[in-house]
């Protein structure tokens, strides 16, 4: 299944099942906003996918954004409490 010209925004980004549904998207061409509250692991995580990105047609994009669901802004789950050029989740 293509994803291309979706995007999604996925939440615990950096490890785990979050990092799994990333890499599972960006294949398959899913523009990407990642949120977590580990920078460095996140930017990591970003940096990577993004060789995946430039190899999946479609122009997608991966964008990143640090923060904890728990104690920062409720709205980055959503995308209503997100910075301009963040896809809407899927």
């Amino acid at each position: 299944m293509s994803f291309r010209g979706r995007g999604a925004r996925v939440t615990g980004a950096a490890s785990g099942m979050g990092a799994d549904i990333a890499r599972l998207l960006a294949v398959r061409g899913a523009s990407l906003a990642l949120v977590d509250r580990d920078a460095e692991a996140l930017s990591d995580l970003a940096n990577n996918l993004a060789s995946d990105l430039a190899n999946a047609t479609g122009g997608a994009t991966v964008t990143t954004h640090v923060g904890d669901l728990r104690h920062d802004d409720p709205g980055l789950a959503t995308g209503a409490g997100s910075t301009s050029g963040h896809p809407p989740p899927v």
